[in-house]
């Protein structure tokens, strides 16, 4: 009874098998079809699949297709770069043929230009732009370094690499000689000069960079130095969307620099002794000591750098809530960051909140505004943390007889143990920051095409920043001089609003397309700082209680105030015939507070045509090109840039002794001009961008010329006119360069698609004149016809050898000395023979960034270079001048028997030692590497989730460069207070419900 009822079972199953099958065969079926482009032509390597799914097939030579198994009631997609992807509903069909349409890429893209946006085909100016795929997958804390390497035509550097460090930026080289080359932060339509390192870059939908003066114009002043526009993530229409943006990982420290072991350093001291005339005996305590020669003997020497270099903790986590309807959209987020730095001590923490709303009232009327909350804390540890680990070499022992750290490590009392440097007695450095900033705006359409917009922007900033050096801190002197012990308490707090009045009026006549735009706008900004210093503390409470001390120890009490104020009326002119020809025009008129009173106010216009080769008729035929224009710009903008009441005369508090008693008195700081006026700045672009097999490569080229006219200079004065120095507008100074970017498809394949970015920029700068003589301003190394930015010094020549031992005596040196040129071989090293021996800014640098797409795999990895750049080394002062007790780097020096023509003799360095610090600071470096899967959308559907991606990425795994020290970006950092390289390494996730 079991065996039948076994068989009856298995029968069943056989026959639900058999009808199922049958059933799946009824509901699908074969499609097959071909599909050409416009022209009719076969189009091979087009993507047809089953929407929903990834089943499908990619044309063959002939644009012919076959797939397989597809539901009755399926819906095809076909896709093809260059090419608008179309969705067919199969409808009950068994043959569909499909005609493609020209779709070039990017050219639909939407750039923002400053009050207001335009499609990239429309663009006449030299725009550059980073999409938020980009800024989010490369998961660095500040998005400013996103940008690093990505847009032809902006230099980013690096200050320290600290947590929650700053970067310097500069768009097409430099122009002002005393001033900020910084450019205008514009984000969400709020002006800010404060950067970008408060946001959140999960927020970031995209940023635009104005480079010429064309684009910059309608910022006028403000935008002299380039602009960098930020554009955050806003709600859609439908659904309410939640997303999870979260990674966690760490920071180790990288490329640091081959310091001397314990055993090269005992070779090393002996060298320096003998040269020395010292004894090197073990009687000799100066040369090591009982305990450093028990450690020596004994092989244990300790790796100060593993001991207390460290692996820091960063992590990341934004939920974001957002939709909308028909009437108006939302977005809600909040994020939050650590970052813990390599040295004890340091790390950065950050909390943001961004609130968007947009809502229509009526037909006519719009509403809405931008929220954005952050606060941040930064601690920058001890500046002495990082160096006294390096000074401290092997045979120092960082441990007393218990075990404990012992505070006096090595032989100098001013050297401590850098384990209570970080301490809560050592030295600390905390800032805290506030910053809200957002917008309110009321938009009125009176009339089709014509609106009337108001928009008020206020920006409030409140920074705090405490120092403290206390008891068991070098600088708070220890036991031996607790009177250095300090506190320091700093604010500022700055409050400011810009309110803009824009009408806009868009008509279509026929070919022709007009866009006028009028805007007037004011920008308020005060500051208020206080500063409070004491010392010769009784106890340790940081800089919470600086009355504890008495008022013979108040360092220092002062406060400040002050404030700016600019007006300006903008119009602007966008113009297209037939979609072929583009006009742009732009006038600002803007007034300042900073400058004298009769030339407060100037105007900046600017111009700009394109022509769109590719819309013409002639060019229809030509398939192998999607995409031709020629862009012409021209254009004019000011600098403001002198100090706050920098053209007034001002005063100053002074007392003094009167018949033994004690009075104040007030003099004039320095001279006022009445004059000053406008750094002016006149840029010509010329640019081309292309696009060639359906935009499959595409790309840009631009050459410009800038020129700085009437520099605000503060302009040294001699010794005999009672001042040092006054305001004046002089000089000239011209950049000229080149910037390409290329994108190329090159491999695109149903399951596969690998794509290259490719960018380089090339900037000369150079000095055209300074005071109207065509003569250089040696004091200032500035250079007619040189960069503005200039190391001139005697030209190091190599290590005197022991057959150059007369002709050294010449020079008063020694075999072993470092060398340098004699120029006018007059046998005499002065002043003669300084020279510009290399610049302190880039000659040119590049990228490279590869994006590979292999089913539901993502990976990218982007190289960036820097080349001809020269720096003043801090660190190779400080770890490779071969003298003193410190640890050194390990170096090939010179010896009687190793005849080094790069390294100087221990103890022998010379005189010229310091032109051996200049360095070579060009790298290439392994910026970012990425490596994502996303889940299918088979199991997301059961899931009920809308997208999933898990991923893991390293930054700057790899830095290739001749440079020594801790990194090159920071060469010129002085070592009191900078940090090492890194790289970081980071799992994620990415969630969208």
């Amino acid at each position: 009874m079991k065996k039948e009822s076994k068989h009856l079972n298995q029968f069943f199953w056989l026959m639900c098998f058999l009808l199922f099958t049958h059933t799946i065969k009824a509901q699908t079926h074969e499609i097959s079809g071909k599909v050409s482009d416009s022209f009719g032509e076969p189009l091979p390597g087009v993507t047809v699949v089953i929407k929903g799914t990834n089943s499908g097939t990619i044309t063959d030579v002939n644009g012919s297709y076959v797939i397989s198994s597809v539901p009755k009631d399926a819906v095809l997609t076909f896709s093809f770069i260059g090419m608008k992807a179309k969705d067919i509903q199969i409808q009950g069909k068994n043959i569909i043929n499909v005609t493609m349409e020209d779709d070039a890429i990017g050219l639909d893209e939407v750039v923002a230009i400053g009050y207001g946006a335009v499609k990239k085909s429309d663009v006449t100016g030299s725009v550059g732009s980073l999409e938020s795929d980009v800024i989010t997958k490369t998961n660095l804390p500040d998005p400013t370094q996103a940008l690093q390497g990505r847009v032809a035509g902006v230099n980013i550097e690096q200050n320290a690499g600290k947590p929650g460090g700053s970067f310097d930026i500069s768009i097409r080289g430099l122009s002002s000689l005393n001033n900020s080359n910084s450019p205008l932060y514009v984000i969400d339509g709020i002006p800010t000069s404060s950067g970008m390192g408060d946001l959140n870059p999960n927020d970031i939908e995209k940023i635009d960079i104005l480079k010429d003066a064309s684009a910059t114009a309608i910022y006028g002043s403000r935008g002299a130095n380039g602009v960098i526009i930020v554009t955050t993530k806003r709600g859609e229409e439908g659904s309410v969307k939640i997303s999870y943006d979260g990674y966690y990982g760490f920071r180790a420290p990288s490329n640091l620099p081959d310091m001397m072991s314990g055993s090269e350093y005992v070779q090393w001291r002996t060298d320096l002794f003998e040269k020395q005339g010292k004894s090197t005996d073990r009687s000799n305590a100066e040369f090591f000591t009982p305990e450093e020669w028990d450690i020596i003997d004994n092989d244990n020497y300790t790796d100060w750098i593993d001991l207390f270099l460290r692996n820091g903790v960063q992590t990341s986590n934004t939920v974001t809530v957002s939709g909308g309807d028909n009437k108006g959209t939302f977005a809600l987020s909040i994020g939050q960051l650590k970052e813990e730095g390599s040295v004890p001590g340091q790390d950065f923490n950050r909390y943001n909140m961004r609130l968007n709303l947009n809502r229509d009232i009526s037909e006519k009327w719009k509403a809405g505004g931008n929220l954005y909350l952050t606060y941040s804390l930064t601690n920058e540890g001890s500046f002495e943390t990082l160096r006294s680990t390096y000074r401290h070499p092997g045979v120092a022992y960082p441990y007393d007889e218990n075990g404990e750290y012992r505070y006096h490590a090595y032989r100098q009392d001013y050297l401590p143990n850098p384990y209570f440097e970080y301490q809560e007695d050592g030295e600390i450095r905390e800032t805290r920051r506030y910053r809200a900033f957002g917008n309110i705006f009321l938009e009125f359409e009176p009339l089709a095409g014509l609106t009337l917009r108001t928009q008020l922007s206020p920006q409030i900033i409140y920074k705090r920043k405490g120092e403290s050096y206390g008891l068991m801190a070098k600088n708070g002197g220890h036991e031996t001089n607790p009177q250095n012990t300090a506190a320091y308490y700093n604010t500022t707090d700055q409050f400011g609003y810009v309110f803009d009045n824009q009408l806009n009026y868009l008509k279509q006549l026929d070919k022709s397309k007009f866009n006028l735009s009028f805007i007037q706008s004011i920008q308020y900004d005060q500051w208020e700082t206080a500063e409070q210093g004491a010392r010769n503390f009784p106890f340790s409470s940081l800089w919470y209680n600086l009355d504890a001390v008495t008022l013979d120890d108040v360092a220092y009490s002062r406060t400040d105030y002050s404030k700016t104020t600019l007006a300006s009326f903008t119009g602007r002119l966008n113009y297209s015939f037939d979609g072929k020809y583009l006009l742009t025009v732009t006038g600002r008129y803007d007034g300042s507070s900073r400058l004298s009173e009769d030339n407060k106010w100037a105007f900046f216009p600017s111009a700009a045509l394109a022509w769109r080769i590719t819309e013409e008729d002639f060019m229809k035929t030509l398939g192998t090109i999607s995409n031709l224009k020629l862009r012409l710009t021209y254009g004019v903008t000011g600098n403001d840039a002198v100090s706050i009441y920098g053209t007034q005369s001002n005063i100053a508090q002074s007392n003094y002794n009167f018949n033994e008693a004690l009075y104040s008195g007030y003099y004039k700081t320095g001279l006022s001009n009445k004059n000053l006026t406008w750094e002016k700045t006149a840029e010509i672009n010329v640019g081309v961008d292309f696009g060639l097999y359906k935009n499959r490569i595409n790309g840009s080229v631009d050459v410009y010329k800038r020129d700085s006219k009437d520099l605000i200079i503060k302009r040294q004065l001699p010794q005999t006119s009672g001042w040092s120095s006054v305001w004046e507008n002089i000089g000239h100074v011209r950049n000229t360069g080149i910037e390409i970017a290329l994108n190329t498809v090159n491999i695109q394949r149903k399951d596969f698609t690998w794509s290259t970015s490719f960018v380089f920029d090339s900037n000369k700068n150079e000095i055209v004149d300074i005071l109207g003589d065509k003569k250089d301003d040696i004091g200032n190394n500035w250079f007619i016809g040189e960069n503005m930015s200039v190391n001139y010094d005697y030209e190091f020549d190599g290590i005197w050898q022991l057959d150059e031992a007369d002709e050294a005596a010449v020079y008063n040196q020694t075999p072993g000395q470092v060398k340098v040129k004699d120029l006018n071989d007059d046998k005499v090293i002065d002043e003669k023979d300084r020279k510009i021996i290399g610049q302190r800014t880039p000659k040119w640098s590049g990228s490279i960034t590869n994006t590979i797409n292999y089913k539901d795999w993502d990976f990218s990895a982007s190289i960036y270079t820097r080349q001809g750049q020269q720096l003043y080394s801090s660190f190779v002062g400080s770890f490779m001048s071969l003298s003193g007790n410190y640890n050194n780097v390990d170096v090939d020096y010179w010896t009687e028997s190793n005849p080094s023509n790069e390294v100087p003799q221990p103890g022998n360095t010379g005189r010229f030692f310091n032109t051996y610090r200049y360095r070579d600071v060009s790298f290439v470096r392994v910026g970012n590497v990425s490596l994502g899967y996303s889940l299918p959308d088979q199991i997301l559907k059961k899931l009920n989730i809308k997208k999933l991606r898990i991923y893991g990425s390293v930054t700057n795994p790899f830095t290739f460069t001749k440079y020594p020290g801790y990194d090159p970006e920071w060469a010129d950092t002085n070592t009191w207070g900078t940090a090492t390289g890194y790289t970081s390494y980071l799992l994620g996730i990415n969630l969208e419900l």
